[in-house]
């Protein structure tokens, strides 16, 4: 149980840090439905400590467990399929060099069993469970479930998919999206906006006498968000310290 309570404490900085992106672009254009669910137990990757990452054994281990969140990764295959995994390229997770984005779905290989947990070195996971699940696979086993969606590549064509099937089972106040690359939360924001954010007029030409008095309330939020999320996560790891 340490090695699920390191990837619950993981995944809930993942989905703070995730959590504090996304509310920082939400302030500067259209807002989407309010999250609905507090996450203090995420399972990070579905919990990788316990099961093989992003498999829907690793999903049903976690909820099972109770925890509140999943999170997991997603990109793109060649044919188009939005699948559940965290590298791009695969040897790490199954001992072949293959590039996710540059093979079909059905040429996806096995994940490895046992699998090294990588935020937790020289502990592994196992598992009955080595295929690698499509994003609509866990959307209809787990409709109601909340969870942190990490947009690993930058890829109109995977942003605009992953938000077609969150409309598509009305999840969009259980989702979280997650990137650490502000282009790619940019875009996300986008794909979800209910109303294309009108351009903003040009700025008017020569100095402002009163701009640079101005305070920007964005970044004020952000700061306020950041500590909010990072006292959080100091009370996770309090939580979680006996376990490790």
């Amino acid at each position: 149980m340490a090695a699920l309570a390191l990837g619950v404490a993981l995944g809930a900085v993942l989905v703070a840090l995730g959590g504090v992106l996304v509310a920082a672009i939400a302030r500067r254009g259209s807002e989407g439905p309010k999250l609905a669910v507090p996450g203090r137990a995420v399972a990070h990757r579905g919990g990788a400590g316990e099961r093989i990452e992003n498999t829907m054994e690793a999903f049903e281990h976690a909820v099972s467990e109770g925890c509140d969140w999943l999170e997991l990764d997603v990109r793109r295959t060649r044919d188009g399929v939005v699948v559940v995994c965290h590298d791009r390229e695969l040897s790490r997770q199954s001992g072949r060099h293959l590039d996710v984005t540059k093979i079909d779905y059905k040429d996806l290989p096995p994940y490895r069993s046992p699998l090294e947990v990588t935020f937790s070195p020289g502990s592994f996971s196992s598992g009955c469970d080595r295929r690698i699940p499509r994003l609509v696979e866990v959307f209809e086993r787990f409709p109601r479930q909340p969870m942190s969606i990490e947009v690993k590549d930058d890829d109109d064509d995977l942003i605009n998919e992953v938000a077609s099937l969150v409309r598509s089972f009305d999840r969009a106040p259980i989702t979280l999206w997650a990137s650490f690359r502000q282009r790619i939360l940019s875009k996300c924001r986008r794909a979800v906006s209910p109303s294309p954010t009108p351009a903003a007029p040009p700025p008017p030409r020569g100095p402002s006498p009163t701009s640079t008095a101005k305070k920007n309330p964005a970044k004020k939020g952000l700061k306020t968000d950041f500590w909010r999320f990072f006292n959080e996560f100091l009370k996770i790891l309090e939580f979680f310290k006996p376990k490790f």
